[in-house]
């Protein structure tokens, strides 16, 4: 499998970020389990396909794809998340089943304004800092 990263490597932490480690391998290839994440604390609003941290139902906070679903006519679009790496077919959940793989869950659909409230920020690029030290300005990465 390719090294290639969509992500940019940073070796500070910008004013307005923090830094997360990965604790899964729910996105594999493209974060790995113990990397260090970028996550920008301004961007709170969901974007299809993208890489958030948000606090999840359970309460723990976590890295997860944002995405919308359709409800039916009634209620309309959604918004969800999921894991990156996940079963795409039937079979492919069989697969996962059999070799005794952990099947991520979808959280949501979530109402109107709930999935704003529990994002934390978007992950923007993979940390290659040697520690988290507090941006240039001495604020403290907020």
């Amino acid at each position: 499998m390719s090294d290639f990263r969509a992500l940019m490597f940073f070796d500070r932490v910008p004013v307005g970020h923090v830094v997360e480690t990965v604790t899964n391998d729910d996105h594999f290839p493209y974060l790995r389990r113990g990397e260090r994440v970028l996550v920008d604390k301004h961007e709170v609003e969901p974007i299809d396909g993208e890489l958030f941290l948000v606090v999840r139902s359970n309460g723990t906070a976590d890295i997860a794809e944002t995405y919308k679903v359709e409800c039916g006519a009634a209620i309309g679009q959604r918004w969800c998340t999921r894991s990156i790496n996940r079963p795409r077919s039937a079979d492919d959940l069989l697969d996962w089943l059999r070799d005794g793989r952990q099947v991520p869950v979808v959280d949501g659909p979530y109402k109107p304004g709930h999935l704003e409230e529990k994002i934390l920020g978007r992950v923007v690029g993979l940390y290659s800092g040697a520690s988290v030290e507090a941006p240039a300005t001495g604020a403290n990465n907020g």
